[in-house]
């Protein structure tokens, strides 16, 4: 069995005398440490999950921004599974409704190369509202210096090139959020 079970074999219980699970087949050896070590694994997953939600003592809500549907589901995904309140949008107009409806949304991670307008474009009309100064992150898989330039310019905290990077692609609303949350500026 190696650790692996799968949900409908398993219907009884351990006996921890002779280390046997028993099984709808039977008596089954397993070893123990294994099958302990897979619940260690994910209880640690599941204690980081949660001290990465109490160290965001303010809600950050982020919108994501990018025409690969996949792109914004991953990165959605990898936002909630941290604690972060998380919205997706597959098109710049989409986007500029979603921001319009949801008055949280602190922080936008926006591709920078869409059909209908850029990034850059998205981010200008973003930053138009100076009440509520949503923060933004760029990324890309085809950006240039000139690009980075120009974002910087738009005032993008960070620059991500694709493949995202889930860890540092968190670290960098994680900052944002801190930073935010410092002074003040969260409208909930």
């Amino acid at each position: 069995m190696n650790g692996k079970f799968i949900k409908t074999d398993i219907k009884a219980f351990v006996n921890a005398a002779t280390m046997t699970v028993w099984t709808t087949d039977g008596p089954v050896q397993n070893d123990i440490g294994e099958l302990l070590g897979g619940i260690a694994d994910f209880s640690t997953i599941a204690k980081d999950i949660a001290e990465t939600a109490e160290q965001a003592t303010v809600p950050v809500s982020v919108l994501v921004v990018d025409d690969e549907p996949e792109a914004v589901e991953e990165m959605t995904e990898h936002l909630t599974m941290k604690g972060f309140r998380s919205f997706g949008a597959t098109s710049p107009r989409q986007a500029l409704e979603l921001v319009e409806r949801e008055k949280s949304i602190t922080i936008a991670v926006v591709d920078l190369k869409m059909p209908g307008m850029t990034g850059l474009e998205l981010i200008h009309q973003l930053r138009q509202d100076q009440a509520r100064d949503i923060q933004c992150i760029m990324v890309s898989g085809h950006g240039t210096m000139a690009d980075v330039q120009q974002a910087m310019h738009q005032h993008v905290r960070e620059f991500l090139t694709k493949p995202i990077n889930s860890n540092e692609f968190i670290d960098s609303v994680a900052r944002l959020g801190e930073e935010i949350a410092q002074r003040g500026d969260l409208s909930v």
